[in-house]
């Protein structure tokens, strides 16, 4: 990422400067006069840098309010144009607030700004954290990282490899696992439910099967209705009555056709119709014992259809065995009814296990992922493979500074191994200007880690009194050291060491000055 230019209006002190960074290369001393309290300090040499953080980031370096970021005399059109890889303008504004964004002349300005920022870090292919650690290095970002515990040394390198969307997809991972969780509990509840209704109904099923067996019943017909019984006993009884009425008809002619016939064959002149005594006329007999045998026929038909009619009536009970009957039915209806009560239950808890068993099943895969993407996974996994280079990198800056004679190096859980002249040492027993030279070698060989990653790096470095604390021979190996990083960069230094001063005489000098409250910026001297 190339940082072209930065345009200030009403930042902090500054009222209006303008900074082209493709103008200057090399190292670049920033010098700061303030005419208000005398010194240096305060003059803004510091917003410089701020601005252009603020500008593509909208976060300040220093903890500040909105009073305090508008220039305390225009208090009002505070505003940062921040120009990078030749095309893209970046405006950011305070009192009124705004924030646009201009690529090859088309703006890309959103609705609300937190959408316009989302595309701009798209572009930058970076964010606060990483621009911050990568560019600016001193007093606004020094980080004691071998005093640090090693979880947070983790998260240091973390935030240098921007690997922040691997614990934002750990935090999504919880939240799936956590609702995995809940479903498998819920089932669970569920089959438990279940499964206690379903024993429930088994006892009455149980009992049920002991009451009916008192019952001699094996069938059921529920559409057997009491009054179709008493209507066919009422028939019965009937046909019994007319039965009974015919057989004793049929029987009174028997017993005249009997008379009748014991008459012609004794010749008797006695009339076994009237029973007087007279002559008897035989045919007349005859006549009368054809019709007794005629009536003794038909009453025989109607005694053989009654019994006909009888049999085809079919009464599997007495009305008085009915309330019995009913009982049982009654038991039946509640054994059909809990038998389906008992297959709905089946289904329901298949179904609810059914589910959590496929929940059980993402649960543990969240659960493996979960661990996949922790410090104790993924992130110490990196650790491991990036670790020869960084140990690398971070000898590499340290024997510019200490010629050599201090060497560190960090094990998989990032606890550290410190000599110097080959004698193992702790780091609590260094010196104040041992400490910040393997801090700031640590913090370079951090900032070298991103060429590992696929997020830009800026064409500029701050370094902001990186000097303090330092002897003679540490201002001799940071020189150096900042000798070598020119190669690839141009690096803005403040510092009020002036024998470290001295040591870039030949450096350009960029000079703001303060004078009643107001910064303004001298042309780049050499």
């Amino acid at each position: 990422m190339k940082i072209n230019s930065v345009e200030i209006r009403n930042f902090y002190s500054i009222k209006d400067i303008k900074v082209s960074f493709d103008e200057y290369g090399g190292i670049v001393i920033v010098k700061g006069k303030n005419l208000d309290t005398g010194g240096s300090n305060g003059a803004g040499k510091s917003a410089l840098f701020e601005a252009v953080v603020w500008g593509l980031f909208g976060k300040t370096i220093r903890k500040s309010n909105e009073e305090a970021l508008v220039n305390n005399i225009a208090k009002k059109n505070c505003a940062v144009t921040v120009t990078i890889n030749d095309n893209i303008v970046v405006t950011r504004g305070r009192k009124p607030s705004k924030l646009e964004v201009v690529i090859d002349g088309v703006s890309h300005t959103q609705s609300h700004m937190s959408d316009t920022q989302l595309i701009l870090e798209s572009l930058l292919n970076t964010n606060y954290k990483v621009f911050m650690a990568s560019m600016v290095f001193g007093q606004h970002n020094n980080v004691d990282f071998l005093g640090s515990t090693p979880e947070d040394k983790r998260t240091i390198i973390r935030n240098f490899l921007n690997l922040e969307d691997l614990f934002s997809k750990r935090d999504k991972i919880r939240g799936l696992k956590s609702r995995f969780n809940s479903i498998i509990k819920e089932k669970l509840a569920v089959i438990d439910e279940h499964s206690s209704s379903r024993r429930t109904i088994l006892e009455k099923l149980k009992k049920l099967e002991k009451d009916k067996a008192c019952y001699s019943y094996e069938t059921v017909d529920f559409n057997l209705k009491l009054e179709d019984i008493l209507d066919a006993e009422a028939e019965v009884r009937q046909l019994e009555r007319d039965g009974k009425d015919l057989f004793i008809d049929r029987k009174g002619l028997r017993r005249k056709a009997t008379e009748i016939r014991a008459t012609v064959k004794k010749g008797s002149t006695v009339c076994p119709t009237c029973g007087s005594d007279r002559p008897i006329d035989k045919d007349l007999l005859s006549a009368s014992l054809r019709a007794a045998d005629g009536d003794i026929s038909k009453i025989s038909k109607k005694l053989v259809n009654l019994e006909k009619r009888l049999e085809a009536i079919n009464i599997p009970m007495s009305s008085s065995q009915y309330s019995n009957y009913m009982e049982y039915r009654e038991l039946c209806s509640k054994e059909d009814t809990y038998n389906e009560l008992l297959e709905d239950l089946d289904i329901r808890i298949v179904e609810a296990d059914k589910v959590k068993l496929e929940n059980t099943r993402n649960y543990e895969v969240m659960r493996f992922w979960e661990k996949a993407f922790s410090e104790s996974g993924l992130i110490k996994y990196i650790i491991r493979n990036i670790l020869d280079y960084f140990n690398e990198k971070c000898n590499t800056y340290l024997a510019y500074m200490t010629n050599g004679q201090m060497l560190v190096h960090f094990n998989e859980e990032l606890n550290e191994s410190l000599t110097i002249n080959g004698k193992i040492t702790q780091y609590i027993s260094l010196s104040g200007g041992e400490k910040r030279k393997i801090n700031l070698a640590v913090m370079l060989a951090l900032q070298s880690l991103l060429a590992l990653t696929e997020k830009e790096q800026s064409n500029l470095l701050f370094f902001d009194e990186v000097a303090e604390n330092l002897d003679e021979d540490g201002l001799k190996g940071l020189y150096i050291l900042l000798q070598e990083l020119k190669k690839d960069k141009t690096i803005f230094l403040i510092t009020h060491n002036k024998s470290f001063k001295t040591l870039f005489d030949n450096a350009s000098r960029l000079t703001i000055i303060k004078k009643g409250g107001v910064s303004h910026l001298r042309k780049a001297t050499k």
